[in-house]
């Protein structure tokens, strides 16, 4: 399993085309859990509401030591016996950590890292904690968030639909205040909204609805089956069109992990790494570009349906 990976993320990373990051890129970090989570409930796909098990009880996602699973942890936990959710790639994980009586497992294959699923909340309280975000769509703050992928997807969308064909596109998962959405339509473009709890439109997500480019901001670490929600993504990417993922990278190692604040939010179950990305953009046939850190952009090929 080690040599396979090492095989398809050297793959991966050798097409992978990484800017250099300007010193003190993403200076406001330590603000993100009051900026980052707008646009973040997308749990659903095309064919209806993803959902796993559900915890009987809460759980407090403060952080707490790391330890390895106790046996009937182990034995009782999804993580360890069923294929990965990221990458499919079977048998699916190692335990990675135990943060606050939570379980974490990582894949080996792909290195994502995903919460034991007896730790989901409920769709209740996933929505009742989306709507005390504070992202509006005209929030200086969250604007320079987001304009980490904005900006590298307007150089190839081109900026301004007065000088360059407009290009429509799809904001999946938009959350309460889809400022992304308004940001790219300010510059001229297109585009559509969808989240199954705050834009539950389902003609945006139709079979056979394809964009020229669909957007993914502070969505992806909130999959309960990522490779569901990938799948629907890039079947509304048309051929040569753009999936664009802001999603925060996760750190490598378990003591990090356990003090990253990203974690820290019950409503984020996965967490993905620049490889990840780049391999699930690999086996897809698609290229990947990290313009920025916690960005990548990836194209479909142009002979793709």
């Amino acid at each position: 399993m080690a040599t396979r990976y090492a095989a398809s993320l050297a793959r991966a990373l050798s097409r992978l085309a990484v800017s250099s990051f300007p010193r003190g890129h993403r200076a406001q970090a330590r603000k993100r859990s009051a900026v980052h989570d707008g646009g973040s409930s997308s749990r659903r796909s095309s064919e209806g509401l993803v959902k796993c098990s559900r915890p009987s009880t809460s759980t407090d996602p403060d952080v707490g030591g790391t330890s390895g699973p106790s046996g009937a942890e182990e034995r009782a936990s999804s993580g360890a016996s069923a294929a990965c959710p990221v990458c499919r790639e079977s048998p699916a994980a190692a335990h990675f950590a135990t943060v606050a009586k939570q379980t974490y497992w990582r894949c080996p294959h792909c290195r994502a890292t995903f919460l034991d699923s007896s730790h989901h909340l409920s769709l209740e309280a996933e929505k009742a904690r989306y709507e005390k975000h504070e992202n509006g769509e005209d929030s200086p703050g969250y604007r320079r968030f987001l304009s980490s992928l904005a900006d590298p997807l307007l150089a190839r969308l081109g900026r301004s639909a007065p000088n360059h064909k407009a290009s429509r596109g799809l904001d999946y998962g938009c959350g309460p205040g889809p400022a992304l959405a308004a940001m790219l339509r300010e510059a001229g473009h297109e585009v559509a909204v969808y989240d199954p709890i705050f834009a539950p439109d389902r003609a945006a997500v139709a079979a056979g609805t394809q964009y020229d480019f669909v957007t993914c901001t502070e969505v992806a670490e909130h999959f309960y089956r990522p490779a569901e929600e990938f799948d629907t993504m890039a079947a509304l990417v048309r051929g040569g069109g753009l999936l664009a993922v802001l999603t925060s990278f996760q750190p490598e190692s378990a003591d990090q992990f356990a003090e990253w604040h990203y974690r820290r939010d019950p409503t984020h179950v996965v967490f993905y790494g620049a490889g990840t990305l780049a391999l699930l953009a690999e086996e897809r046939g698609w290229t990947c570009e990290i313009p920025v850190k916690d960005v990548a952009i990836m194209r479909k090929p142009v002979d793709s349906s």
